[in-house]
């Protein structure tokens, strides 16, 4: 058995600056601060983290409907106890050295707003991860026996990178001869890359979806108190990169229907 305990501080200043009405700057930093114990089987072992985690904001309204922002910031992952205690199966081995990964993220938004229900929203995100987590192989010799065996341990595995764009839409069709009706849509496009810390082979990170598209359409019919809508969504397909294993998952386009009717009342 094992016992982990954390005690975690977080202190922060921000500011805002409004040169004009329409354009606003928020900046903020953070300091974050854990000490982690763990005491069991493995012996004990503890840790100081210490982290200053900046944010900067800027949103610019250049035209009634129409809004552009950029968010700058650096963010830190929770650390998992069982990553720090140590990995299933290995005996007396503590993980006390481990950091949680660090990401950096700067996205760029655009917000394009119609009508009472039309809007386009197009994102683009870029993360740079260091300390990236993972599972290695080691060797140990399990207590009471002369040959090591290969067991997984998480370790800190080295960099890696994300990008992401996303494209989202509502278009209202009541100019279109659909009096309540909205069509809707969305396209994600994510592309990342780390090297394998078992293979050492470029690769892109483990349960990613390169491409998720999903099609939407609805209608409220207020004098009948009727509504309804259907939505269609693309397949997965993802890959699970594990030490000793390639685990892949694909699953098919989905669909789905609803209709709901308010009785008068």
């Amino acid at each position: 058995d094992t016992r982990v305990e954390e005690l975690r501080s977080e202190s922060f200043v921000s500011g805002v600056w409004t040169p004009r009405d329409n354009l606003s700057v928020t900046g903020a930093l953070r300091y974050e601060r854990s000490r982690i114990t763990a005491t069991g089987s493995a012996g004990a072992a503890e840790t100081d983290l210490n982290f200053l985690k900046p944010r900067l904001n800027i949103a610019w309204t250049p035209a009634a409907g129409h809004q552009l922002a950029f968010k700058l910031e650096r963010n830190v992952d929770q650390l998992s106890f069982g990553a720090f205690q140590a990995s299933t199966g290995v005996f007396g081995r503590g993980n006390p050295d481990i950091r949680p990964a660090q990401i950096w993220l700067a996205q760029a938004r655009y917000e394009r707003v119609f009508g009472r229900q039309g809007s386009f929203v197009a994102e683009l995100t870029h993360e740079a991860f260091d300390d990236l987590l993972g599972q290695v192989v080691i060797l140990e010799t399990p207590p009471g026996e002369t040959t090591p065996r290969l067991y997984n341990i998480t370790r800190n595995v080295g960099t890696a990178r994300r990008e992401t764009a996303k494209f989202t839409g509502r278009l209202p069709l009541d100019s279109y001869g659909m009096g309540g009706g909205v069509a809707s849509a969305s396209l994600q496009l994510r592309q990342s890359e780390t090297v394998d810390p078992v293979t050492f082979v470029d690769r892109r990170l483990s349960n990613e979806q390169p491409v998720v598209v999903s099609l939407g359409l609805s209608q409220n019919l207020v004098s009948q108190r009727i509504n309804w809508s259907l939505n269609a969504s693309s397949g997965q397909s993802t890959r699970n990169y594990g030490p000793r294993a390639l685990v892949q998952s694909r699953s098919q386009p989905s669909f789905s229907a609803s209709l709901s009717w308010r009785p008068d009342d």
